[in-house]
């Protein structure tokens, strides 16, 4: 192999490894925005569940015989 073939290899490479990245800052992106989301269903369900504790707590007189969640 010449040392033009190497040379021609090693920038070929170059370009595939910035294509990879380029994918992967993308898929990084993709996961942080599927974080995201799931962190602000994760608080409009534990905003539900608080409701429906204090209103079990309300008509329960508000004496508990159930578990609540933990703060």
């Amino acid at each position: 192999m010449s040392a033009t073939d190497r040379a021609f290899d090693a920038v070929k490479a170059i370009f595939v490894y910035r294509e990879q990245m380029a994918d992967l800052r993308s898929d990084l992106g993709e996961l942080g925005q599927s974080v995201r989301a799931l962190a602000a269903s994760h608080a409009n369900l534990r905003d539900r569940v608080s409701r429906i504790e204090g209103f079990l707590a309300g008509v329960g007189g508000g004496v508990a015989n159930f578990p609540m969640l933990e703060q």
